[in-house]
């Protein structure tokens, strides 16, 4: 069969995710402990997904003029790069440890040892295999052991660095080009949801939920760390142990959400949130978001004396920035790039615009959680961009 381009339905998958994330956290459940008032939450939650809707709608209704750029595909070149890369990448990790003195999974302040060079060669390496993985199944190919056990060993490295989102990154959006790339090998939807795949699915996000309560644990007490949970009914219910971490974030969430909004609602920091991911590149040290959040809600402050880094979610970001306003365009302008993107692999399914599509699909889902996308996001577009560039020796762009 020829390879066909089958983008995902992005809308329902996001609305369904940011309702779970939502409702989970919002709703006074016995679970809790703590009760407090929520219309507001209510109010910006539907809010969000009037944006999405209504962005969706566009995305669907416009035209787009879209002229493939004109070059040649290197694929030694394009192979020689990416394991390149990745090399890189896990020497990189293996003197940090060094330097360090020991695996930073076992270093209670793991996250404030690493270095930005690092994470940027991490989350290049974790994009070009996502790149590596489109080409094998665009060339109408099976993805190979010897790929899986390159990934795997990836893996390994990352969790190391006691680090999920690369991993999240990495294995969500390999799913994403997986589904939408329709191959001799995985030509039927069917095939991947099946009762193995999802209890896969739920034991990923048992590691993944293990992984922060054994950090957790390292220098806290697992039941009062988690203090808006009630141990008395996780006692009565041991199955949900297990899933604590996941469940107190959803309402640790709404707690940040609640707090932002009687702290902002008519003091608004009109953009300078966002603008304060871009301080990177200013000299002089510089709050990043999280932290500033950290500092709206006046939490506790990290070892290196800087608020502490608290994710907003979504809607939180984009409220203390622009109030309800933008909230609304922000997840209007999300749906529209996504929309703009299905149109986009569909005349011109490259590994590079396949990448970059489930980068953008995968990165929004986590935007959820952790509110605006980081510098290093923006530069990993940019990277991307580089290396297509390099790749094709392109003569001329044209959208």
């Amino acid at each position: 069969m020829h390879v066909k381009i089958k983008p995902l339905p992005f809308v329902f998958i996001f609305l369904a995710i940011y309702s779970l994330v939502n409702v989970v956290g919002f709703i006074n459940m016995d679970i809790y402990i703590e009760k407090y008032d929520n219309d507001k939450l209510i109010y910006l939650f539907f809010i969000g997904v009037g944006g999405l809707l209504t962005g969706a709608f566009f995305s669907n209704i416009l035209k787009i003029n879209y002229t493939k750029p004109k070059g040649s595909f290197k694929e030694s070149r394009f192979v020689f790069y990416i394991f390149l890369i990745n090399i890189v990448s896990i020497l990189s990790i293996f003197y940090l440890h060094i330097k360090n003195g020991q695996i930073l999974l076992f270093h209670n302040y793991s996250r404030f040892a690493s270095f930005f060079v690092v994470n940027v060669l991490v989350y290049a390496s974790v994009i070009l295999n996502i790149s590596y993985v489109s080409h094998i199944l665009l060339k109408n190919k099976p993805i190979s052991k010897k790929l899986l056990l390159l990934i795997f060993i990836q893996s390994l490295f990352i969790i190391s660095l006691a680090y999920r989102s690369p991993l999240v990154i990495l294995f969500a959006s390999i799913g994403v080009v997986f589904l939408v790339v329709k191959n001799d090998y995985q030509n039927k939807l069917k095939k991947i949801f099946t009762i193995r795949n999802g209890i896969l699915f739920i034991f990923f996000i048992y590691i993944m939920s293990s992984i922060s309560s054994y950090r957790v644990t390292q220098k806290y007490d697992f039941r009062k760390y988690y203090r808006n949970i009630n141990m008395t009914f996780i006692d009565k219910h041991p199955i949900l142990k297990a899933y604590v971490p996941t469940i107190s974030l959803f309402r640790y969430n709404q707690w940040v959400v609640n707090k932002l909004i009687k702290k902002t609602e008519n003091n608004h920091l009109k953009g300078s949130l966002y603008m304060s991911n871009f301080g990177v590149l200013l000299p002089g040290s510089h709050l990043g978001a999280r932290n500033i959040i950290g500092q709206i809600i006046e939490e506790r402050k990290m070892p290196n004396g800087k608020p502490w880094s608290i994710t907003p979610t979504l809607q939180g970001a984009l409220f203390v920035d622009g109030g309800y306003s933008l909230v609304f365009f922000g997840f209007f302008l999300i749906a529209y790039i996504l929309g703009i993107m299905d149109k986009i692999i569909k005349k011109n399914p490259t590994p590079f615009n396949l990448t970059v599509y489930a980068y953008l699909f995968i990165s929004f889902l986590m935007s959820i959680h952790t509110g605006y996308l980081d510098f290093i996001f923006y530069l990993l577009l940019i990277g991307i961009s580089i290396f297509k560039f390099i790749i094709m020796r392109i003569k001329a762009i044209k959208m």
